[in-house]
């Protein structure tokens, strides 16, 4: 196998590596691996890596000099430990940078000929024509053969220099070899956009339908010899497109196999624990968060299999969010331990339950479920998914879609 890599240049955007490691779970890899590459203040262990060894990506941790130019220049160099120097094809790309196609590499690897040994997402002619070092392809032999003007980059001077101010940047050194960058295509349809420098594209939108296009939502429901009540609220919704992970906590019943057989749904996955692990079914809560990383769902709801969901609820849960929500919750709830009285639902806790709440799974799936003991597990998880992003990330929307137990 040829040893390529996609050199990801990180620094403190954690919301950005989520991103791009949900991407790179559904996108086709091209014998292509992934290397996270971290600009830190100061060496140590942190979230980022575990993020990373969560999602099977290596991580590597590097001073914060000279940004992602510095990176490049240390992998030329062969001197960023950690990095496997015996490679073919490396693409460098900053963070900010997001795929818009399943198959983006592709589309860069196809440019590749024997006059162009360099494609990049951008050319551009600000200031003077120069390569964006940002987001592009380039062979092992043509990295060789690069100069850079300091021995090491530490500024933005220094790669300002490197990238279009100097008469030896990257550009003019590849023209001067006889050969052609090349963009892989225009910007509007290009397969990574640049979400800041070039914001003014929105193709959030587009970045939406790609990555989240299925809406499906996951449902995780541990279970425990009872009427699974979930199976007729799951199959009255209005929203079809979702899988039931209903997971009996050890043997379950006859008459439980029997009645998912009858309903006949290849939406719901009926699975048997080899044995009882308790704890109020947490542990499958925990488990199933874990294995959905690599599933085509785009959302998480955890619930019961005793709760009764509206069958507008998935509907109205998935509709309130966008780019800029990460999680949707019910306006109201109908809950047993309160006489079964109609109570407002607000992110505090004890006032919201996890059955009413919605997820993006990247977001869920990172945070886990790591509370396995208490029966106030589900307020740990939405504080997991709040220190990750804020509270403000979360969105009532209307109506009363749950009843509980």
């Amino acid at each position: 196998m040829k040893n390529n890599f996609i050199s990801l240049c990180i620094y403190n955007r954690y919301d950005n590596l989520q991103r791009w490691l949900h991407c790179w779970n559904l996108c086709e890899h091209h014998d292509f691996e992934l290397v996270v590459i971290h600009n830190v203040d100061g060496i140590g262990e942190n979230e980022y890596k575990a993020l990373c060894e969560s999602n099977g990506v290596k991580y590597i941790q590097r001073i914060n000099v000279g940004y992602d130019i510095g990176i490049f220049q240390d992998i030329c160099l062969e001197r960023l430990e950690g990095f496997d120097n015996d490679w073919e094809m490396l693409f460098s790309i900053p963070d900010d940078f997001i795929p818009m196609k399943k198959n983006f590499v592709k589309d860069f690897i196809k440019v590749l000929n024997k006059d162009v040994h360099l494609v990049c997402t951008e050319i551009s002619g600000e200031y003077k024509p120069h390569i964006r070092t940002v987001g592009f392809l380039i062979t092992k032999d043509i990295s060789k053969r690069i100069v850079f003007d300091k021995e090491t980059i530490t500024s933005k001077d220094d790669c300002y220099d490197f990238e279009h101010r100097s008469n030896n940047s990257l550009y003019d050194q590849i023209l001067r070899m006889g050969l052609t960058p090349q963009m892989a295509s225009n910007l509007e349809t290009s397969p990574l956009w640049d979400m800041n420098h070039r914001a003014s594209l929105n193709r959030w939108g587009e970045f939406n339908n790609v990555f989240f296009n299925t809406r499906k939502i996951a449902i995780i429901c541990p279970i425990y010899k009872y009427y699974p009540q979930i199976i007729s609220s799951m199959m009255m919704q209005t929203h079809k497109d979702w899988e039931l992970y209903l997971v009996h906590d050890g043997e379950a019943d006859q008459f439980i196999r029997d009645y998912v057989a009858l309903v006949n749904d290849e939406r719901i996955k009926f699975v048997e624990t080899e044995e009882r692990l308790g704890k109020y079914g947490h542990p499958i809560r925990a488990m199933y968060l874990e294995k959905l990383k690599k599933s085509d769902c785009s959302y998480v709801l955890i619930t019961n299999g005793d709760n009764y969901h509206t069958p507008n609820c998935l509907e109205n849960l998935i509709n309130g969010l966008d780019e800029n929500v990460v999680a949707t919750y019910s306006a109201f709830m109908i809950h047993n331990y309160w006489g079964w009285d109609v109570k407002s639902c607000s992110m505090e806790f004890s006032k919201v339950d996890c059955a009413c709440v919605l997820i993006r799974k990247d977001i869920a799936c990172s945070v886990g479920w790591r509370d396995v003991n208490t029966e106030a597990s589900d307020w740990t998880y939405f504080s997991d998914v709040a220190n990750m992003v804020g509270w403000d990330k979360f969105k009532r929307v209307g109506g009363c879609l749950l009843v509980h137990n």
